[in-house]
């Protein structure tokens, strides 16, 4: 499976009662980032390189391959709010189901992917960053997040 083959799973499995979020593009980056580093035997080498941004890790290929699926056909964007507030949401259309049931996913990384991204959406997103830095260091390189993405004393 390519790339955006997994980013396409990503957003277009349905749980497993048959529902389809709408996916929040900041979760779908830290969501493909965590399954390259957790899952790296099945993403295969030529996987998004990524790289400690602003708010966590961040690859301009996934926001490239996200509009490609909508042009496609195969996934759907809304886009609410102003400027650099704006909300962009992506959800897998009919067109883009029947394209991912037909890849060759395991089971098992299937359900996967579907736990990662509700575990993920559930979060906040800056409770999301938090996490990924807490797990990998380094992607807090150039966080902005300050405190928050810096593990608490105990």
């Amino acid at each position: 499976m390519t790339r955006k083959d997994w980013l396409l799973a990503l957003i277009a499995l349905p749980d497993e009662v048959g529902y389809l979020p709408d996916v929040p593009r900041v979760h779908l980056q830290k969501c493909m980032f965590i399954l390259g580093r957790r899952r790296p035997e099945i993403v295969g080498p030529d996987y998004y390189p990524f790289k400690a941004g602003s708010y966590g890790p961040y690859s301009p290929e996934v926001t490239l391959d996200c509009e490609a699926l909508v042009a496609q056909g195969l996934t759907e964007v809304s886009r609410s709010g102003p400027g650099l507030r704006m909300h962009v949401h992506y959800r897998g259309t009919r067109e883009g189901l029947v394209t991912v049931k037909a890849l060759p996913v395991e089971e098992s990384a299937a359900r996967y992917l579907v736990q990662l991204r509700t575990w993920a959406t559930e979060l906040t997103f800056t409770d999301l960053v938090a996490s990924i830095c807490q797990e990998w260091p380094e992607q807090r390189e150039n966080a902005i997040f300050g405190a928050l993405v810096t593990p608490s004393a105990s």
